[in-house]
C-alpha cells in the first residue's frame, strides 16, 4: 500500500512499474504481467438492489484468480474498499471480501492512499492493515524533481503559462495610466465641443441683436425660440455632463503623492505609526526598520520579517502598535493573527491562510514554558510542522510578542525591567528575538494625546448618524482628571469615555435630543464640577 500526502507521485510509481513491465525490465515474477485498474465508482454505479455490488466485484475477482497471479490489480484511494457496499444491518463490505484471497495469496494488489485517509479508515480495520506492507511515499527533493520528466514538464508548463499571462496582461501602472489618458481625452473632446457650442452661441447672439435692430420680428423669434434656446440646451447638458465628471483638482491628496512614490510608504512607516501610537519612540523605529530591511530584499530570507519581544507596564501601547503595523502593511488591522496565552491549535492554520499577516502573541509570560521550544523553529527558521505534518511559512510574518514582566520596575525606573525578562524566558529563546523593546510608562501629556485620539474616534462615530462633535480644551482637562492614572496607562481614558460620555451622548440621540445635521459642544461647568452638553439643530 502506497501511503503519502497528495501530489507525490504514488500513482507515477504504479504507472512506472507498468512501463518497466512492457520493456521487461522486471524480474521473472513480474515479466507478462497485466495491472489493472479497479475503478470502485464503476462498480458502486447502478447497483440499486443488495446483492448487485457484491456480484459485479466477486466477478472481477474470479477473472483475477484465473489469470494465476498475472494480473495485478490497482486501486487509487483505496480507503474507499473500506465500507464499500455495506448496508444497514450487514457488515459485509468489499474489503471482507479482499481480505480471504489476500491472506492466502491469490490476490496480488496495489493500493494507494493518503495520511490522512490511511488513519481515517485502513488502521481502524487491523486485518485490512496487516495484510498489505506499507510504503511511505516522502515528498520529491528538487533534485528528484529536476530528474522527473512529467514533473518537471508540468512545472516548465506552469511556469510558461505564468510567463504568458504576464505578456498578455498589461502591468497596473500602466494599466492606470492609460485609464487616465482616455479619460482625459474625454474630458479634452467634450470641452473643445462645449467651446464651439459657446462660439456659435455667441454668433447667434450677434446676429438676434442685429435682427432687432433692423426689426426682422420673424427673424427674432427663429432665433430666440429656435436655434438659440436649442443651443442653450445642449451647452447646460454638457456643462452638467463635465461637472459629474470632474477629473481636475485643485488641491494634492496624500494619496496622490503616495501614487507618485510608493516608496514613501515605507520611508514615513515610523511617522504614520506614531499617528495611532503615542510616545514609545524606540519601539517604532525598531519595527519600522525591521520592515523596511525586509521589503528591500536585505533581510534574512529564512527567518521571520521580524520578531520582537514588547516589554512595558499595562496601557502602553504594545498590542495598540502591533495592530497600527498590521493597517499600515496590509491596509486592514484584521490582518492580526492573535494568539492569547490559553488558546491552542489556531496559529499554523491562521499563517496557513494568511501568510502576510502580524502574529501578536499577547500576554507571553502567562504561557506554557513548552510554547517557547516550539517558537524556537519560527523564530530560527521561518517555518512550523502542525500536528498533521503540515509545514507552515513564517518567512512573511511580523511576530510581536508583548509581556508585562517587571512591570512594577517600570512605574519607578529600576532597571530590574530586562534581569525580569532574561530570568524568565530561556537563553536560546531570547537570542532569536531580533529586539527585546522597552515601552516606556506614558506621561500626563502623552496620555492627554490619547484622549484626544479616542475622542476623534468618538467624533467619527457620531458623524456616521450626521452629528457633528466639537470638545474644548477644558473638557478635555476635565477628563483626564477623572480618568488618569500612571499605572494603568491609557486604557481607563478608552472606559471612562465610554461610561460617561459615549452613554451619555447615546441618550441624547435616543432621546432625539439631536438629530441629523446637529453640532454637540461639550465643555466643562463651573469649577469644574462636570461635563456639560449643548447641541445646535442646523
Amino acid at each position: 500500500m502506497l501511503v503519502g500526502e497528495p501530489g507525490v507521485g504514488k500513482t507515477a510509481v504504479v504507472e512506472g512499474l507498468a512501463q518497466r513491465i512492457i520493456r521487461g525490465d522486471v524480474p521473472s515474477s513480474l515479466a507478462n504481467v497485466r495491472i489493472v485498474e479497479l475503478d470502485m465508482g464503476a462498480l458502486l454505479g447502478g447497483a440499486t438492489y443488495r446483492g448487485q455490488f457484491e456480484g459485479r466485484l466477486k466477478a472481477v475477482l474470479n477473472e483475477v484468480e484465473a489469470a494465476e497471479g498475472k494480473v495485478i490489480l490497482f486501486i487509487d484511494e483505496i480507503h474507499l474498499v473500506l465500507g464499500a457496499g455495506r448496508v444497514e444491518g450487514s457488515n459485509m463490505d468489499a474489503a471482507n471480501l479482499f481480505k480471504p484471497m489476500l491472506a492466502r495469496g491469490q490476490l496480488r494488489c496495489i493500493g494507494a492512499t493518503t495520511l490522512e485517509e490511511y488513519r481515517k479508515y485502513v488502521e481502524k480495520d487491523a486485518a485490512f492493515e496487516r495484510r498489505f506492507q506499507k510504503i511511505i511515499g516522502a515528498e520529491p527533493s528538487v533534485e528528484d524533481t529536476e530528474t522527473s520528466p512529467d514533473k518537471a514538464i508540468d512545472l516548465v508548463d506552469e511556469a510558461c503559462a505564468n510567463v504568458r499571462v504576464r505578456l498578455d496582461s498589461r502591468p497596473e501602472e500602466i494599466d492606470n495610466i492609460e485609464r487616465k489618458i482616455n479619460a482625459a481625452e474625454k474630458k479634452r473632446k467634450r470641452l473643445m465641443k462645449l467651446n464651439g457650442f459657446k462660439q456659435k452661441r455667441e454668433k447667434l447672439l450677434l446676429a438676434l441683436a442685429q435682427a432687432e435692430r433692423r426689426g426682422d420680428f420673424a427673424k427674432v423669434a427663429d432665433l430666440r425660440y429656435g436655434a438659440i434656446q436649442e443651443l442653450e440646451t445642449a451647452v447646460a447638458q454638457l456643462e452638467e455632463n463635465s461637472n459629474n465628471n470632474l477629473m481636475l483638482t485643485t488641491a494634492v491628496s496624500p494619496e496622490h503623492i503616495a501614487e507618485v512614490n510608493g516608496k514613501e510608504r515605507l520611508i514615513g512607516l515610523a511617522e504614520r505609526l506614531h499617528k495611532r501610537v503615542v510616545g514609545q519612540e524606540q519601539a517604532v523605529t525598531a519595527v519600522a526598520e525591521a520592515v523596511l530591511r525586509s521589503r528591500a530584499g536585505l533581510g534574512r530570507p529564512e527567518q521571520p520579517t521580524g520578531s520582537f519581544l514588547f516589554l512595558g507596564p499595562t496601557g502602553v501601547g504594545k498590542t495598540e502598535l502591533a495592530k497600527a503595523l498590521a493597517e499600515q502593511l496590509f491596509d486592514d488591522e484584521n490582518l492580526i493573527v492573535c494568539c492569547g496565552h490559553d488558546e491552542g491549535g489556531q496559529l499554523t492554520e491562521a499563517v496557513r491562510r494568511r501568510p502576510y499577516s502580524v502574529v501578536l502573541f499577547d500576554e507571553v509570560e502567562k504561557a506554557h514554558i513548552s510554547i517557547f521550544n516550539i517558537l524556537l523553529q519560527v523564530l530560527d527558521d521561518g517555518r512550523l510542522t502542525d500536528a498533521q505534518g503540515h509545514v507552515v511559512d513564517f518567512k512573511n510574518t511580523m511576530i510581536i510578542m508583548t509581556s508585562n514582566l517587571g512591570a512594577k520596575h517600570f512605574l519607578s525606573g529600576f532597571s530590574g525591567r530586562v534581569f525580569n525578562a532574561r530570568s524568565h524566558f530561556s537563553p536560546e529563546f531570547l537570542n532569536r528575538l531580533d529586539e527585546i523593546v522597552i515601552f516606556d510608562p506614558l506621561s500626563y501629556e502623552q496620555v492627554k494625546k490619547v484622549a484626544r485620539l479616542q475622542m476623534k474616534d468618538v467624533i467619527v462615530r457620531l458623524s456616521e448618524r450626521g452629528v457633528a462633535l466639537e470638545l474644548t480644551d477644558a473638557a478635555l482637562n476635565y477628563i483626564m482628571d477623572k480618568s488618569y492614572d500612571p499605572a494603568y496607562g491609557a486604557r481607563p481614558i478608552r472606559r471612562w469615555l465610554e461610561k460617561k460620555v459615549v452613554t451619555e451622548l447615546s441618550r441624547m440621540l435616543v432621546g432625539e435630543e439631536m438629530d441629523e445635521n446637529s453640532t454637540v459642544y461639550i465643555d466643562a461647568g463651573p469649577y469644574g464640577s462636570e461635563l456639560v452638553y449643548r447641541v445646535e439643530k442646523n
